[in-house]
């Protein structure tokens, strides 16, 4: 009688049988492929809501004088005026974040660090009241165009 034979359960010595997977269990195979799938949706839905976040912020200072926004946030990094009489400002931030991490059992440590910016630019007209806005960066680009204001 053959060792497949659906009657007989085959006796094991290390090698793959016809037709049984490599995987211990298709169910946690499956499970973890559906939790990864998951947390990415998620994470791209997080993503949407911090720019709309950023957005209805932005969307605050449009038709405010420039000072209000240097109150809040400091002076520009850089300004241009432009041949049409208005003025486009940038406030630039940016830093690193992450950490390490050392063991004193094993004397070994490993660290994780990544860089990141936020560039928003208010263009103003020749009143210095904000029209417009741009942001690139972390979150990606976009501008008021991309998020009108709902007030």
């Amino acid at each position: 009688m053959s060792p497949y034979s659906p009657n007989v359960e085959p006796e094991y010595r290390g090698e793959i049988l016809k037709g049984q997977m490599l995987l211990p269990n298709r169910r946690v195979f499956f499970t973890v492929i559906l939790v990864l799938f998951s947390m990415s949706i998620m994470s791209c839905g997080l993503l949407v809501n911090r720019k709309a976040e950023a957005a209805t912020t932005f969307n605050r200072y449009l038709g405010k004088h420039k000072d209000e926004f240097i109150k809040k946030n400091g002076p520009p990094t850089s300004c241009v005026n432009l041949a049409s009489g208005e003025e486009t400002c940038e406030w630039t931030r940016g830093g690193m974040s992450g950490g390490g991490s050392y063991s004193t059992n094993t004397g070994y440590g490993g660290s994780s660090v990544s860089t990141w910016e936020h560039r928003i630019i208010y263009t103003y007209d020749r009143n210095h009241m904000a029209r417009e806005w741009s942001y690139r960066g972390a979150l990606g680009a976009f501008s008021n165009a991309d998020y009108p204001d709902q007030r």
